[in-house]
């Protein structure tokens, strides 16, 4: 056990300090070693004010949270649906018409085809070959164009997108290209 020293004190200070070391600690020397140990480990003056409580730090921090959710759903909404919508549209196939197109059209080749000329039946399915293949390289030319103009956006937060960089003008261009006659 050490030996003991007096400090002196105003009788008020010394009620106030016997009060709240009994609440922090079983003796006296143990509530005032853990005040000094407390104020030197965390380079804190009992002259400064440690600011806002933890509380109040707390809820400033929920509110910032809160701001920063709030101005992603606004850039998904305004920013990343849209360009999502305008890709799907952009890339969508409607197969359903095609494939009636393409039946009608062979049936239309079978009742012709007994009508004409196996000769210029020949002809006709070339030239009409050829038109396809026409369509398909500017279909391919069409797609090479769009996806190297596409970039892809990655988010910190959420999902990543992507970017179409074409101007308005050159986007109707591949679209007037793209429907069918």
């Amino acid at each position: 056990m050490g030996t003991f020293s007096n400090i002196r004190f105003k009788a008020k200070t010394a009620a106030r300090f016997q009060r709240y070391s009994r609440s922090i600690a079983r003796t006296h020397t143990e509530a005032l070693e853990a005040m000094l140990d407390f104020f030197e480990d965390n380079g804190v003056s009992p002259k400064e004010s440690l600011g806002p409580k933890i509380v109040t730090l707390e809820n400033l921090i929920k509110k910032r949270v809160n701001g920063l959710v709030a101005i992603i759903k606004s850039i998904e909404k305004t920013q990343t649906q849209p360009m999502l919508a305008m890709l799907q549209l952009l890339f969508e196939e409607t197969l359903s018409p095609k494939k009636e197109l393409l039946l009608e059209r062979q049936a239309t080749i079978k009742t012709e085809a007994s009508n004409v000329d196996p000769k210029l039946q020949v002809l006709a399915l070339q030239k009409e070959n050829l038109e396809l293949k026409r369509k398909l390289q500017v279909s391919n030319a069409n797609l090479e164009v769009l996806l190297k103009n596409v970039t892809v956006i990655r988010n910190s937060f959420g999902r990543s997108h992507y970017r179409l960089n074409l101007s308005e003008e050159a986007l109707e261009k591949i679209k007037n290209h793209s429907t069918p006659n």
